[in-house]
């Protein structure tokens, strides 16, 4: 049986103001999040403040994650690519094995037209992933989308999950759950 931490998101931006409260509140786990990009962030001076924050605590980081649509062919879609590489390939300075984010979505066409462009985004990202023993999670809110229509993600549905999954069937690829999300 595993233990469940008490754990949130907490913004990169945020991690050395509000990180040290919520420790002190008994919070164990945190997942870094960033909102579209990682833009300029160093993320090993990121990495080194979370360590001096956690130091002494059993905290651990669950996941970074990235939540911008990476596959539109804009600059921030491009910039929510490259940061999806870039978090992958610093995930272990934060001792963690997951990278999170939406799967993306052509904006206002429906689920099904996104899967080519999911499969030719993801499959390098997940082939990087993998030699790093790194997970990928996919998180499932709608962000106001539906099957047809929608700006940020499809990973939205059991039948669209199918869809990715079969679309790249590699054994590092997932679901960031959140209950929640299925409520609506």
């Amino acid at each position: 049986m595993h233990e469940i931490k008490i754990g949130t998101l907490i913004s990169a931006g945020n991690v050395k103001k509000v990180m040290p409260k919520l420790v002190q509140y008994g919070f164990e786990s945190f997942s870094i999040t960033f909102w579209e990009t990682t833009g300029d962030c160093n993320l090993e001076a990121l990495a080194n403040d979370v360590k001096e924050i956690l130091k002494g605590t059993n905290c651990v980081i669950s996941c970074l994650g990235v939540y911008g649509n990476p596959l539109m062919d804009t600059e921030k879609g491009q910039s929510t690519r490259t940061s999806w590489e870039k978090l992958i390939n610093a995930a272990h300075l934060f001792n963690t094995d997951i990278i999170a984010g939406f799967a993306g979505r052509l904006t206002d066409k429906p689920i099904e037209e996104s899967i080519p462009k999911f499969k030719e985004v993801f499959t390098p990202l997940a082939k990087l992933a993998q030699e790093k023993n790194i997970r990928l999670a996919f998180e499932n809110c709608a962000m106001d989308g539906n099957w047809k229509t929608g700006d940020w993600n499809i990973a939205v549905t059991p039948k669209a999950w199918e869809m990715m999954f079969n679309a790249i069937p590699f054994d590092n690829i997932g679901l960031q759950w959140e209950p929640c999300h299925q409520m609506v």
